[in-house]
């Protein structure tokens, strides 16, 4: 392709928020090409959401195959995981995914172009040869222009001073997902989704698991009666759960691992194989020449834009991870979607991020979509729904036992439970949904989980 090549979109990234922002920029008849500067589907495809499930899945079959008994089933022999091939299968999904992208880019008339984008100015995009994550070099020198460019290049691995990341000793979650040498201990530090499911995926898998979260309970940003429950079902399962304590460092004691942990009781040393540092995510700014630009950062170090995604400078705009929290996948898509509808003229409104559904795949699963309330831990733009103030709520929780609910019956539990918080108004909407339970992100009737939608 010659240098200059001319675009109505362009779109930096390609995980769920950049291709599926292009391919809808594509079907408003926009002329649409997308940078890539690794492989198509971003993180969530290769190395985050589709290979994790797919290891999650293995350790749910690990895990029910030791409760054959509770099924009416029988096994002669024993089920023992093979680790290198649990990993291979994984790897085999997000290949297949990854093709699935490229096709979805053929079908579209989506140009491709490999390599590492930054921002010139004046709509111009200069593209330079990068190394994917197999170590192969892709891509060509070559600049293209666009009236609109979109940001959608995520975010990476979250790093603290405690706990630099080799991907050896200090592993993140890619390293945690790549690697087919198991170790025997793994301390998990930070017990957020990707911190749970890990932490649920080795254990399963026959790894001594030690769980340390800085926070009074696991999994945080959820209701505190999930984290309690999910607590309760790790602790059963032999994971060690140690909460408000916080790593202060790491020695290696011959072939293990010396971890320094400060609690509420003093220091206590946990020993380990590989600690996995699951420390949260930091959005991918630098090199995209945003200062030369005039694309500006807001005080969280993501890329500051308006209700439509607009940043401080003409034609430019950022979606998904690398504009703020939540970090998800679904919510990034929504965005990139509305956000090239509102470039095509279309009649769109902003969504609330109140209305945006959180996952967690270990076991139990958690399922939730809800309004903050006071004291809980927020994402950015959550808040009550428009019209509403957090005063105008009271909170009320109703408990319905998963007991009642065909899901648990079908698996082996009967724990969970639902919270709401209604308005003190007449509107009746349920603004909270909590559902801790096997399956749970299956739906109420084996369907998926609803997509989003604009605020009402």
């Amino acid at each position: 392709m010659a240098n200059g090549e001319s675009y109505d979109c362009i779109v930096i990234g390609t995980g769920p928020g950049g291709y599926e922002t292009a391919i809808r920029a594509a079907q408003l008849g926009m002329d649409t090409a997308v940078v890539e500067k690794d492989k198509l589907g971003g993180v969530c495809l290769n190395v985050g959401c589709i290979p994790t499930k797919a290891l999650l899945r293995s350790a749910e079959v690990m895990a029910d195959a030791q409760h054959l008994d509770d099924f009416g089933l029988e096994l002669n022999g024993e089920v023992t995981p093979n680790f290198e091939k649990v990993v291979e299968r994984s790897r085999g999904a997000s290949n297949q995914m990854n093709q699935g992208v490229q096709y979805l880019m053929n079908k579209n008339d989506i140009d491709v172009l490999y390599g590492h984008g930054t921002l010139l100015g004046d709509g111009e995009v200069q593209v330079e040869p990068s190394t994917n994550m197999d170590g192969e070099e892709i891509g060509e020198e070559q600049t293209a222009e666009a009236e609109h460019i979109i940001i959608a290049t995520g975010a990476r691995p979250n790093e603290i001073p405690p706990l630099p990341i080799d991907e050896e000793n200090v592993v993140s979650y890619r390293g945690a997902m790549l690697q087919t040498d198991q170790p025997d201990r793994l301390a998990v530090v930070g017990a957020g989704a990707i911190g749970v499911e890990f932490a649920y995926f080795y254990q399963n898998m026959g790894t001594d698991v030690t769980l340390v979260e800085v926070m009074d309970r696991i999994v945080p940003a959820e209701d505190p009666d999930v984290s309690a429950q999910l607590r309760e079902s790790f602790e059963e399962a032999g994971i060690d759960v140690m909460t408000g304590a916080e790593v202060q460092g790491f020695e290696e004691d011959g072939e293990a691992l010396s971890v320094e942990i400060e609690t509420g009781d003093g220091t206590e040393h946990v020993e380990t194989d590989q600690i996995l540092s699951a420390v949260g995510v930091a959005p991918n700014v630098e090199d995209l020449g945003l200062d030369a630009v005039g694309v500006e950062l807001d005080d969280t170090g993501h890329i500051a834009t308006d209700e439509f995604y607009r940043t401080g400078a003409d034609g430019l705009y950022a979606i998904g991870d690398v504009s703020g929290a939540p970090w998800l996948a679904h919510k990034a898509s929504h965005e990139g979607i509305l956000c090239v509808e509102k470039i095509a003229g279309e009649d769109v409104r902003p969504f609330s991020m109140t209305d945006v559904p959180a996952c967690t795949y270990c076991q139990p699963q958690i399922a939730s979509v809800q309004i903050p309330v006071p004291g809980q831990r927020q994402g950015r733009r959550r808040g009550p729904p428009r019209g509403l103030r957090q005063d105008d709520l009271r909170r009320e929780v109703r408990r319905a036992p998963r007991c009642a609910h065909h899901r648990p019956q079908r698996h082996r539990d009967d724990r969970g439970g639902r919270q709401r918080a209604h308005p003190r108004d007449d509107r009746s909407r349920d603004d909270g949904v909590d559902a801790p339970a096997p399956d749970a992100l299956g739906g109420g009737h084996g369907g998926e989980p609803r997509g989003l939608r604009p605020a009402d």
